[in-house]
């Protein structure tokens, strides 16, 4: 319910796929339970309220946490607690420096 997955997003769901309540898919996100390049494969898990920035990768067997923001653009190889920003390639968290 009131989920937002963008346009031209391809979700790759043969090991499974959920995608919980209130979270934003930008567009051209990939979101893939198999790997053709390694092999690995795994369920994808993104949780409430959490976002997912346009033309970013989800590899398999990943979680994003809820209420989690994933930068557009990033390379999301590892799981991604609640409440937490992480950008880049590979994703790393994002810190603020003052």
């Amino acid at each position: 319910r009131q989920t937002d997955i963008g346009s031209y997003t391809v979700i790759l769901a043969q090991q499974g796929v959920t995608i919980e309540d209130k979270v934003q898919v930008g567009p051209g996100v990939k979101i893939l339970s198999i790997s053709t390049i390694d092999g690995k494969q795994g369920k994808v898990t993104i949780k409430r309220n959490a976002r997912v920035g346009a033309n970013s990768v989800v590899m398999p067997g990943v979680t994003i946490g809820e209420n989690a923001v994933v930068g557009a653009l990033t390379f999301v190889n590892c799981d991604i607690p609640a409440n937490e920003t992480w950008v880049g390639t590979p994703a790393h968290k994002l810190t603020k420096s003052i």
